[in-house]
């Protein structure tokens, strides 16, 4: 028993000491020293060798009795001695970060060897990884046959008798020193000892960990594992593929995280060689909050805040119910997120054409533009079904197993179960804004900012407080009511056993949106920030961080136990309530700008109930200065902010008069200037600025007639919606991928047309898109980019395009560019523009520039036109302020009024609401 204990502790202390000749952190260091000895005859020859590993490139050098040999550079070295005697030979690697130098090799010269012996030697030292092979051999030079047999720690091994001895699935049982005996009729002789080393593998210790980081922030991967020699190195991968960012060891930073950086992110840990072990780990990289996506928290026992909703793009409306979520996208098709065990989250085949939803408790509804309602998901009682007068609707709400229908005339209808009187609607009830239905109670807002209620009153949900007016939102949870009233503050009543409906949280007002969950309510306020109270079992009130301060949302949906909010983006087409996300603004200096205004509430269909603004003290034209753009513009629509908390509108309109450009100290279009002091709700601003009260209103007259004709009852007008034919693409002399663009959304090659490299197109038919370089001296008269008819629409009827050329000061008007020949909008909105008469050819659209900007890439901006999207998301996606498409000049900077300078000098002209 002593014995054995003496033998284990020996094994340990073997497997535990370094490696003969090598630091356990060295850089290089030996993965495979030369042999300890050898024999060799005078006169023959015989090979040492041996291999260090490294983090750079490595130089060898041999040393004899430690002095260098010269050309002896190499790995290998071949030895010949001349006479009898002993020669030691060690090898130096090198490399820029040190050097280490291997273990001595003997070589003993005789000039007539004994018989057997042994002329190569095992290698002094070999190290192999927990689980992997390892091939200890040597050689023996004899006048007869030999027989071999392998020694560990001076034990015959069973079956070993060959010159090579495998290691194979290695423990740390099979650590310990081995020889070789080699025996002839003549004798025997002993090998040197090769020291087998059993290294564990590196084990990663901290492994990745699967983070969710917000939009633009910063995220730090990282990992730790054990094992110092060799010096383990990191690789990391994403998606299977190596990263791109610089990494560092064992950590690397990916700053301003974007959808791009998302995915599965892998760490392999790799020892040197020997050993060579490796670790790998693997975790999730999931970024919330991009412009244009919703984020989800709290209970996801159905998959209803999964994060691949973190990445479906344009979402522009967002509904909850207990267990599912809806999402609107703005090509007007819903999905559905989580539980779907009634199909309520899976919408009928070929709805497209939805404006609006609402989720119920396990069903689901969507509004189309026509009018009527669809529903799915479980049809208890009939709720999932139609209304009894299906038609003349524009929006819905679903609590538990009821349906309400908001119709355009004011008045509501009430579907499915009818338990607690939830259909019950109050007998002479209209002139209704909105609805919200809770488990078994609804509400109803009125024009006149009263609430009414109906159905479940178990605990007070009904109990609308006296005296209650100036509502201009309402939402409902399971037995609580929700209310936001005109001065940015909220109110609620009912169930309160979670403090749903107090105490509301101190100090909270300039509220925008409201939503009312199971227990628990949720809300954005006007400057984008998520604010949430109640129950928070599942974390449900537990907003993410930098959702809201760093990334503005727009919208929140409360289901049952789960939070959803809507990241802003101007890109996105969301649905309008023009009383709420539609602002004009005049000129009161102007009675053109004023006459203008009515004209456009007068002819333009379905603005009426849009906010209007006044400037007053404003100068009428077209320029101004920084100074009076501070006093004047953006302090007076600071101050419309201020006395309209719940109202932060998406879409502006200036009108004409309204200055237009701010060209000194840096030049800036005062509707970017805007935009900028608008944020960070960011709005889309447009100009409806065409030259002159006639060629302004005869543009609203293009878009009332086409309306009429192709939108009816229509917000948003679309004249591809009537059959109008506007499918042809005229894009000259290009030097960015338009064609590319235009193809990827489904454009056919057949309908882009492409003059000659230099040339302008001088006609064309069925105008969608019209994009010029504005190099226009090559033509025979001024200004002939329009008026001229040198360029010209053969039809007489394309007057539904878009229109960007990439040319400077295109937003000035003649007298403004003193004579020179470059296009500019006044042109291109002139009553012969492009050949036609009675402004039958002028665009719907235009972009253009106040100033110079330098080159500008406008494929994803003729893009979004060509795939259907309005005429506002689409001059955003190429002008808004928060983009910066291009890169950002470093000089342009404005420190007295702050502004930003990517794209500062663009500005578009036309009516938010068109598509193509």
């Amino acid at each position: 028993m002593y014995v054995s204990r003496l033998a284990w502790l020996c094994f340990i202390l073997v497997c535990l000491a370094p490696i003969p000749g090598e630091s356990q952190t060295s850089d290089p260091y030996f993965a495979n020293q030369p042999p300890a000895g050898e024999t060799v005859v005078t006169g023959n020859n015989v090979m040492i060798s041996g291999v260090a590993g490294g983090t750079a490139s490595i130089s060898y050098q041999w040393q004899l009795n430690g002095t260098n040999l010269s050309g002896a550079a190499n790995s290998s070295l071949y030895i010949s001695p001349p006479i009898p005697g002993q020669y030691t030979y060690q090898l130096v690697a090198t490399n820029p970060k040190g050097s280490s130098t291997s273990s001595r090799c003997v070589v003993n010269a005789v000039s007539q060897a004994s018989d057997p012996y042994f002329n190569m030697q095992p290698k002094a030292t070999s190290v192999v990884v927990v689980g992997g092979s390892v091939t200890p051999s040597a050689k023996a030079f004899a006048t007869t046959t030999i027989n071999y047999q392998w020694l560990l720690n001076g034990i015959n091994i069973f079956g070993a008798t060959s010159s090579t001895y495998s290691i194979v699935n290695a423990t740390h049982s099979m650590a310990g020193s081995y020889q070789l005996v080699a025996i002839n009729p003549k004798g025997s002789a002993t090998s040197d000892t090769c020291v087998v080393s059993v290294a564990n593998p590196p084990v990663i210790t901290i492994p990745l960990q699967s983070q969710k980081v917000p939009y633009n922030s910063n995220a730090i991967l990282s990992a730790m594992a054990t094992g110092s020699y060799p010096p383990v190195t990191y690789t990391f991968t994403l998606n299977g593929n190596p990263v791109t960012q610089a990494t560092t060891g064992s950590a690397f930073t990916i700053s301003q995280a974007t959808p791009d950086n998302a995915g599965t992110y892998g760490v392999t840990v790799r020892q040197g060689s020997p050993p060579g072990g490796m670790a790998t780990s693997q975790a999730r990289l999931d970024v919330y909050g991009t412009p244009g996506t919703a984020t989800g928290w709290g209970d996801n026992g159905a998959g209803q805040v999964s994060s691949a909703m973190f990445y479906v793009t344009n979402v522009a409306a967002i509904s909850a119910g207990a267990s599912h979520l809806l999402e609107l996208i703005d090509n007007r098709t819903v999905t559905g997120w989580g539980d779907n065990r009634y199909g309520q989250c899976t919408p009928p085949e070929g709805l497209n054409d939805a404006v609006g939803i609402a989720a119920g408790y396990n069903h689901s509804l969507a509004v189309k533009g026509d009018g009527t309602v669809v529903a799915w998901g479980l049809n208890n009682s009939g709720c999932a079904g139609p209304p009894k007068v299906n038609r003349n609707i524009k929006a819905v709400s679903a609590g538990s197993n009821v349906s309400l229908a908001l119709r355009n005339d004011g008045t509501v209808e009430a579907w499915g179960d009818n338990t607690y009187g939830q259909l019950n609607v109050p007998a002479g009830l209209h002139s209704v804004l909105a609805t919200a239905c809770g488990n078994y109670h609804c509400l109803a807002l009125k024009s006149d900012g009263t609430v009414v209620a109906w159905g479940s009153n178990g605990q007070g949900q009904l109990n609308v407080p006296a005296g209650l007016k100036g509502v201009v939102a309402i939402s409902a949870g399971v037995a609580h009511s929700l209310a936001l009233k005109s001065d940015g503050t909220v109110i609620a009543w009912g169930d309160n056993s979670y403090h749903q409906v107090t105490p509301i949280p101190s100090g909270l007002k300039n509220v925008l949106k409201i939503s009312a969950g199971g227990y628990f309510n949720l809300v954005v306020k006007n400057d984008g920030s998520v604010v949430a109270w109640g129950d928070n079992r599942f974390g449900q009130t537990t907003v993410p961080a930098g959702l809201g301060t760093t990334i503005p949302q727009i919208a929140v949906a409360a289901g049952r136990a789960f939070s959803v909010a809507l990241s802003v983006s101007g890109q996105v087409d969301y649905p309008v309530d023009v009383t709420q996300d539609l602002l004009l603004v005049y000129n009161s200096a102007s009675p053109d700008s004023y006459n203008l205004l009515n004209y456009y509430l007068l002819n333009r269909p379905m603005v009426s109930g849009a906010n209007v603004l006044p400037l007053f003290n404003c100068p009428v034209g077209v320029d101004t200065d920084w100074r009076v753009y501070n006093n004047c513009i953006k302090a007076q629509m600071r101050a419309w902010q201020a006395t309209n908390p719940t109202k932060r509108p998406h879409y502006i309109i200036l009108f004409l008069d309204v200055p237009d450009r701010i060209p000194n100290a840096p030049p800036e279009s005062v509707s970017h200037a805007l935009a900028f002091d608008c944020s960070p709700l960011t709005p889309v601003i447009t100009h409806i600025n065409m030259g002159t009260f006639l060629d302004c209103s005869n543009y609203v007259n293009k878009i009332k007639t086409m309306g009429n004709a192709c939108s009816p009852g229509r917000l948003v007008i679309s004249a591809s919606r009537g059959s109008y034919r506007n499918d042809n693409y005229y894009v000259e002399n290009p030097p960015y991928p338009i064609p590319t663009a235009l193809t990827n959304v489904g454009v056919p090659s057949s309908q882009i047309f492409l003059p000659p490299s230099g040339q302008h197109i001088t006609n064309g038919n069925h105008v969608a898109v019209y994009f010029s370089w504005g190099v226009n001296e090559r033509l025979p008269s001024y200004y002939a980019l329009a008026p001229n008819g040198v360029i010209r629409w053969l039809d007489n009827s394309s007057g539904w395009y878009v229109i960007f050329t990439d040319e400077s000061f295109s937003g000035m008007t003649h007298k403004d560019q003193g004579g020179t020949q470059q296009g500019n909008y006044i042109d291109w909105f002139s009553i012969g523009a492009f050949g036609g008469t009675l402004y039958a050819n002028t665009p719907v659209g235009a972009i253009c520039n106040v100033n110079e900007p330098g080159a500008q890439d406008p494929s994803t901006f003729l893009a979004n036109w060509a795939s259907g999207k309005t005429f506002g998301s689409c001059a955003f996606s190429f002008s808004g302020p928060l983009l910066g498409l291009y890169p950002v000049p470093t000089s342009g900077w404005c420190y007295l009024c702050g502004r930003r300078p990517d794209r500062p000098m663009t500005m578009a002209v036309g009516d938010p609401f068109v598509r193509r």
